[in-house]
């Protein structure tokens, strides 16, 4: 199994519920391994060895029934300006009362009617309503009540972020990440992603420290890296912690210092400053 296969892995299992993955982790090194070899996985006979998956972002918004589930170093200063030129703040607009008729999609969509729900919600969403447009992506990213379009999913998970929508943000980061109905573009990934991440979304978080942590041009950066796996490991569901414990083998003492401070005045500044 590749690094880009592995890390797929780690983020893009459990559809529909939360679980744990068999991937692989290291043995320990005496010497610091090179972040490659560390973040490799192990022989097929070590996976009994489990990490907690990220999975994509299932729940529809507006709804209360549907089982939510959520779900790419040394670094140079040029490498973190690059990496967070790329970031543009989406306006995080004022919630909008639910228009009139979107409960009966909810309602469809929890009967299993998910044509009629993706009839109800097409022209809310078209008005401009973020959580039906959130739910269009759903829909569309998955083949519920239309054929399967993962271009038309991105789009409105777009129209959804760009109100400020974390769950549309994640969704719509992880789809750059992956190249799913768009080119893979980890700029854009980072992007949304952050959005999300700076929110208070985990597993954009998660997906944050991973990017970050393979390496790729202007976005490796161990320190981020760790801020975001370590910030992200608040939550059991994700391998945050699994991951910040592999940059702990490679970084020196002085970068883990700083990224453990980064990490603090993130959370402490409700993630206005990180």
């Amino acid at each position: 199994m590749n690094l880009d296969r592995f890390f797929k892995c780690l983020t893009m299992t459990m559809v529909l519920a939360f679980g744990l993955l068999a991937c692989a982790t290291t043995k320990p090194m005496t010497q610091k391994p090179s972040l490659v070899s560390a973040l490799a996985p192990a022989p097929a006979s070590a996976l009994a060895s489990t990490v907690s998956a990220a999975p994509t972002s299932d729940n529809l918004q507006g709804t209360t029934l549907v089982t939510s589930q959520a779900t790419d170093v040394t670094n140079a200063a040029s490498a973190i300006s690059a990496s967070n030129s790329a970031l543009k703040t989406a306006p995080i607009l004022p919630p909008m009362p639910p228009p009139k008729g979107y409960s009966k999609g909810v309602k469809a969509y929890l009967a299993g009617d998910f044509k009629q729900a993706l009839a109800v919600w097409t022209p809310v969403a078209e008005q401009g309503y973020a959580e039906a447009q959130y739910n269009l992506g759903h829909m569309y990213r998955k083949g519920q009540g239309v054929t399967q379009n993962e271009s038309t999913a991105i789009k409105w998970y777009i129209l959804a972020a760009e109100q400020g929508e974390p769950g549309a943000q994640f969704n719509a980061g992880l789809m750059y990440q992956y190249g799913e109905g768009v080119a893979p573009n980890n700029a854009a990934a980072v992007k949304w992603l952050t959005l999300a991440a700076e929110q208070g979304h985990t597993f954009a978080q998660y997906n944050l420290g991973i990017i970050y942590a393979r390496g790729k041009g202007d976005l490796t950066d161990y320190e981020r890296a760790y801020m975001w796996s370590n910030l992200s490991a608040n939550n059991k569901k994700t391998s945050g912690d699994k991951i910040k414990h592999l940059l702990g083998g490679i970084m020196t003492a002085s970068q883990i210092s700083k990224a453990e401070e980064m990490s603090s005045r993130c959370l402490n500044s409700d993630y206005t400053d990180c």
